[in-house]
């Protein structure tokens, strides 16, 4: 019973927990146990599968769904073909969101966007091509594929990102744990010493920030311990 619960933990617990890759070990858990059929496993199996029943009634589930849907690697994949989850629907759950991020309504070229990338076409029409070449690259250099790369390759360089683009970004952009800002206040309290303490505030901050992208591309090339 334990060893999924350890995989979900580690994963779950890295320095960086996207939203998307909670929602997945959700998933991940629920189907393990829900296929466990020995006599011995059931008792145990319904504790966890009603604690995960609870956990997700009580969690923001429009933000975890709409991540794996803006993860190129995911999109509609891992969900059923239920009505909450048809185009209409899908448009509606991202406007909400796009709403209460932005405060005011999406423009025409968001909706346009997301309808092209659900369905692959005209922006979109390479997008498997891409998350292929991706993930070819990521395994070559035995790194976790990060979904931002396959996003940053539909923008141009010193211009900004199209709506969609912008609001798929910041939606996995999101940490799902506090790992990484206790990470950064330690770095903080490791720079606040009575060496370094007659640093001014701003170059602190760029310290703390460089460390903090250091340790996160150790993390993701497998040199460092999450």
């Amino acid at each position: 019973h334990l060893c999924p619960l350890g995989i979900a933990a580690n994963v779950i617990q890295a320095a960086f927990c996207r939203l998307d890759t909670v929602l997945v070990m959700f998933g991940f858990l629920y189907y393990t146990y829900s296929n466990m059929k020995d006599a011995d496993d059931i008792t145990g199996c319904t504790a966890i599968l009603e604690s995960l029943e609870k956990r997700w009634l009580k969690m923001d589930q429009e933000v975890f769904i709409a991540a794996v849907i803006l993860n190129p690697v995911y999109q509609l994949k891992p969900f059923s073909r239920i009505q909450y989850l048809n185009v209409a629907s899908i448009i509606g759950l991202m406007t909400c969101l796009y709403i209460c991020f932005e405060q005011k309504p999406p423009p025409d070229k968001f909706i346009m966007d997301l309808k092209d990338y659900l369905a692959k076409v005209k922006s979109f029409n390479n997008i498997d091509l891409m998350v292929n070449s991706e993930m070819n690259t990521a395994e070559n250099e035995n790194q976790i594929l990060d979904p931002l790369t396959i996003l940053m390759t539909y923008g141009f360089p010193g211009h900004p990102d199209m709506p969609f683009i912008a609001f798929a970004k910041h939606i996995l952009s999101i940490s799902a744990n506090s790992a990484s800002c206790e990470c950064l206040f330690s770095l903080l309290r490791n720079l606040l010493t009575k060496l370094q303490n007659h640093l001014d505030l701003k170059t602190l901050t760029n310290l703390a920030e460089a460390k903090m992208h250091i340790h996160n591309e150790h993390l993701q090339s497998g040199k460092a311990k999450s």
